[in-house]
């Protein structure tokens, strides 16, 4: 056996060795780390797909609070049932703007909400005017009996009233003292501006022979059942 010979036969085993080492070492580490790299990137994929939705989860949160807040507000202008105590709430505030106070609330009847004329609503504008008349003896007795007690308490919701569903309108009646005429218009005014939701439908002032100026109103407040 020559010396070549001897030599090509090493250098065919080496080869075989190394090749070997590639399939039995190199091969499974470096397929491992290929997948070690798909499986990191499909980690990252994952992570990104959760955090835009996490993303979109807050977003929706966001708006959530936002629109709970307005129907909340919407609550307070058109509420659920009747709360006839809103409206004299908002009658006691706008008297007690303009140093009055309500004497008497009277609940009306629960109907159907109808959608107003465009000369009802003139009407009702109209009858805020002061008008400065006498009072007959009756009228004066009671708000003379309503003068000695303490200021008008929330009346009772109509629960005896058919209920109904959806828009309705309940009619309120609410009689306040004033100092004078032109602070009893501000007071009428004054019911216009809310929270609650209301449309005035009568509204009148008149002033006793002592003086006492009383304004009576007739109200309509809004409310959507169901």
């Amino acid at each position: 056996m020559t010396k070549q010979l001897v030599n090509l036969i090493g250098a065919v085993a080496s080869l075989g060795i190394l090749l070997a080492g590639a399939l039995l070492f190199a091969l499974p580490q470096f397929t491992g780390a290929q997948r070690i790299t798909a499986d990191a990137a499909s980690v990252e994929q994952s992570n990104a797909t959760q955090q835009a939705v996490l993303d979109g989860l807050a977003a929706q949160a966001a708006d959530m609070t936002e629109l709970d807040a307005e129907v909340a507000e919407l609550r307070r202008v058109v509420p659920a049932s009747v709360r006839a105590d809103d409206v004299v709430q908002l009658a006691a505030d706008a008297a007690s703007e303009h140093d009055g106070r309500v004497v008497t609330v009277t609940v009306g009847e629960t109907t159907p909400f109808a959608a107003r004329t465009v000369e009802a609503a003139a009407g009702a504008a109209d009858g805020t005017t002061p008008a400065a008349t006498e009072t007959t003896s009756e009228t004066t007795t009671e708000t003379s009996g309503s003068d000695e007690g303490a200021d008008a308490a929330a009346p009772a919701d109509p629960a005896a009233a058919p209920a109904g569903e959806g828009p309705q309108q309940v009619s309120i009646t609410v009689s306040i003292t004033a100092p004078d005429s032109t602070k009893a218009t501000a007071v009428i005014d004054e019911l216009r501006k809310g929270p609650r939701a209301v449309a005035i439908t009568n509204a009148g002032i008149t002033t006793d022979d002592d003086g006492t100026v009383t304004a009576e109103v007739t109200l309509l407040a809004f409310y959507v059942a169901g």
